[in-house]
């Protein structure tokens, strides 16, 4: 709910879609994700798999967005969890789960 709020009320899409849109892609992309990645239930696996969800969460809200907006919503995801990446400089956009690595 947050996150929707957010990419209601202080970013702008590029193209206008409907915001239950963002939550097709975002089931989308976890059933691709899970489908894709195979886990051992430990407590590393726990932590990937939420780093997997923020993946698809980004993408899902941010893959209609302009690289300014982009910005802005990685900064916010930062506000929201420890889970992700230290950003150089870049977006979160610029980063994937890796699962050999089990981080980003």
């Amino acid at each position: 709910d947050e996150i929707m709020h957010f990419v209601k009320n202080q970013v702008t899409p590029a193209i206008t879609v409907p915001h239950l849109h963002a939550i097709k892609m975002l089931t989308d992309f976890l059933t691709t994700a899970a489908a894709g990645v195979d886990l051992n239930f430990d407590e590393t696996a726990g932590v990937f798999a939420e780093k997997v969800f923020l993946f698809c969460v980004c993408w899902a809200f941010g893959g209609v967005l302009e690289t300014a907006d982009r910005h802005k919503l990685s900064q916010h995801l930062y506000t929201i969890t420890d889970l992700l990446p230290q950003m150089h400089g870049n977006t979160l956009f610029d980063y994937y789960p890796d699962e050999t690595a089990m981080d980003w």
